[in-house]
């Protein structure tokens, strides 16, 4: 089986644009070396994000939880053309957040489970969907349980153990709350025999990009439009 990659689940763009969607920036210049973006609704404090420019760092709180980014040039409203950087680029400079820099996220965990064994099924897509759909609503733990069901299409597994252990593994993604709860319960699984195995490619299964990073870089490119297009307000 192939390695595991990094993946991203969010909030969805459009869903954070909605929220940002009467928000108006507010730009407070402190001194040469800082600055202060507050992004907000008026007359509420709800999904409200403020920013603080410092040298090289931006530090942000807020409605919208805590964080702080250490990056390698010099922070402002307007940096970067307005902040369009990649995602990813961007979560690299993240040094602290209330989450992390990932997050848990048991349907994804489920996801990347089902496709990485796919190619030890030997029927159709249909089929293994169906196979797929039939184990996530089972409470599989053992052997025993493993044994008691009927799992459709098993026959086209040439592997019992391999079947067993996507049962297990499925199991303990739609149940642990962490990606250290899920390693634990697997781990400590006395018929999951070749963990040592499975952590190779399965290591981060379930792992997404904290979504509020995605907030943050979102929040910042629209408050710079806003602010790029009328007279920028400074306060001293």
């Amino acid at each position: 089986m192939r390695k595991g990659k990094e993946i991203m689940a969010g909030y969805g763009i459009d869903n954070i644009k909605e929220w940002f969607k009467n928000h108006v920036a507010e730009l407070r210049v402190l001194d040469d070396d800082a600055q202060v973006l507050i992004w907000k609704q008026p007359g509420t404090r709800m999904c409200e994000i403020d920013f603080v420019f410092y040298k090289n760092m931006v530090y942000i709180t807020g409605d919208m939880r805590d964080a702080v980014f250490n990056t390698t040039w010099r922070t402002s409203w307007d940096c970067n053309n307005g902040w369009r950087i990649g995602l990813y680029y961007f979560a690299e400079k993240l040094s602290c957040a209330k989450y992390g820099k990932y997050t848990w996220d048991s349907k994804e965990a489920v996801k990347y489970l089902a496709g990485e064994y796919r190619q030890e099924f030997g029927g159709n897509d249909d089929e293994y969907i169906e196979t797929i759909s039939y184990i996530k609503d089972q409470h599989i733990e053992d052997v025993y349980d493993f044994e008691m069901i009927e799992i459709p299409h098993k026959e086209k597994f040439d592997d019992d153990s391999v079947l067993l252990q996507m049962c297990l593994a499925i199991n303990y993604a739609n149940e642990s709350s962490s990606s250290e709860e899920f390693a634990q319960n697997i781990n400590l699984c006395s018929d999951f025999e070749d963990f040592n195995d499975f952590w190779e490619w399965g290591y981060s299964c379930g792992r997404v990009l904290n979504p509020d990073i995605e907030v943050y870089l979102i929040a910042l490119q629209m408050a710079y439009d806003q602010l790029s297009n009328k007279e920028v307000n400074v306060n001293d």
